[in-house]
């Protein structure tokens, strides 16, 4: 009991402590080089950096770029520790690994492809990790939401792409690092002409993305961005790209994979089905193109999305960590339990929507028999939109707009796809429905 409570305080208190920003490249670069405390959730060294660095089928850039590229404005490179921890992003300083023999920062792995150019792309860690800065200590939160700018760092780095293509000496760093000091004239001007390319993919992607107003850190409109890369732009239907202007904190991860229902909305109940979706919402390809030989191939990869769903299982909740932030006041966090298991003014408590454990550690669960395998999961226990109170537009903006696909050979759509939320005795749902064209 007393673990649960106090794992709610490392949140609160990371939330706090945790340096963003300009002030990473200052006042806790000191911090920096010192041992990092690993709380003990489960994993060991080598699960660590298989969460950190397994590729999922996410391509941001070539891979010898991002390692050649310099900062816009500075002659700097782009994956100095400075530069990546003043977007948020946690890099450490003894990063060098087997399993990291770049030093990338955690979250960013090598995407190995068929042609033999490697590229460099995002995973699960990148948005799931994050630590505590206390009196000089650091203390790592696998699991935990992050505090990085994902709007930001892209932009940071269209900034340096578009610098490179615009200083000639600039260039000519980046193309000695890339290609070679012998490299001929035509294979600079191809090289040239495909960062040309590729930052107006990913100025489109930005566009796309673009919130009315910053999401800023640690805060992102995941849905909003995954439905216009699919239904827009992968489907070639811009006129489906919504404003992404929902933008919510990053989850935890710990305990995920034992509940029935997923996100802040109860919106999934497929894992591989949400993580294809977080894949192809941060830089991952998928063909939707009827009439290619290739349609329905993707860049996300299965089996190690599989394995990392299995790693995700074995991480535990995270304890309060007594040698670094000192014994838990008793008397304090014997009130906040009173607080959180009474109901006050007729009101439910906090306990009877997000349950506690019983003395033998289990929660309500939904029976075996629903599933197939005789798996039972943590219920989720849903709850009317208007009875939250709170700003319902994350939820909403699934159904706020019809997306439509076209028929093969014509310019008509063949399908229109709407939904609207209903309130239900236990909580909500979503509707779909299905109205044909005049294709």
């Amino acid at each position: 009991m007393k673990l649960k409570k106090l794992a709610l305080s490392v949140l609160g208190l990371m939330t706090v402590a945790t340096a963003y920003g300009d002030l990473r490249n200052s006042d806790t670069d000191r911090l920096y080089g010192r041992q990092t405390i690993f709380l003990d959730q489960q994993w060991t060294e080598a699960d660590r950096d298989r969460f950190y660095f397994t590729p999922q089928g996410s391509y941001l850039i070539p891979y010898s770029w991002f390692l050649a590229l310099e900062v816009a404005g500075r002659r700097q490179p782009f994956k100095d520790k400075r530069n990546i921890r003043r977007y948020g992003y946690l890099v450490d300083d003894d990063s060098y690994s087997p399993a990291n023999p770049d030093g990338l920062p955690i979250g960013f792995a090598q995407e190995p492809v068929e042609n033999g150019e490697a590229w460099l792309g995002y995973t699960c860690a990148a948005c799931h990790t994050n630590e505590i800065h206390f009196q000089d200590q650091i203390v790592r939160i696998d699991g935990a939401p992050t505090l990085a700018d994902f709007t930001a760092f892209n932009n940071g780095l269209i900034a340096a792409l578009e610098f490179t293509l615009a200083s000639e000496k600039r260039f000519d760093r980046f193309a000695r690092a890339v290609l070679g000091k012998e490299a001929e004239e035509n294979e600079q001007s191809a090289l040239w002409e495909r960062i040309a390319d590729h930052t107006a993919w990913l100025k489109g992607f930005a566009k796309r993305g673009k919130p009315p107003h910053a999401f800023g850190a640690g805060r992102v409109d995941a849905f909003g961005i995954i439905m216009n890369e699919v239904f827009g732009h992968d489907l070639g239907q811009l006129e489906n790209v919504r404003i992404p202007n929902a933008p919510v904190s990053y989850p935890f991860l710990w305990g995920t994979p034992r509940h029935d229902f997923v996100q802040w909305t109860g919106s999934a109940s497929n894992p591989f089905g949400r993580n294809v979706g977080e894949v192809l919402g941060a830089f991952g390809r998928v063909n939707l193109d009827v009439m290619s030989s290739d349609f329905g191939s993707t860049t996300a990869r299965a089996r190690e999305l599989f394995e990392l769903e299995r790693l995700v299982a074995k991480l535990g909740t995270p304890h309060w960590p007594e040698e670094v932030l000192g014994p838990i006041n008793e008397a304090s966090a014997s009130r906040g339990q009173t607080l959180y298991t009474q109901s006050r003014n007729g009101e439910e408590s906090c306990a009877d929507c997000h349950a506690l454990s019983d003395s033998a550690g289990h929660y309500p669960s939904t029976p075996p028999e629903e599933n197939l395998f005789g798996v039972s999961f943590i219920k989720t226990h849903m709850i009317p939109l208007n009875d939250i109170g709170t700003d319902p537009l994350t939820a909403k903006k699934l159904c706020f707009a019809e997306r439509q696909a076209r028929c093969r050979n014509t310019a008509s759509p063949c399908a229109v796809y709407q939904c609207q939320w209903r309130s239900t005795g236990s909580g909500h749902a979503v509707d779909f429905s299905r109205r044909r064209g005049a294709g």
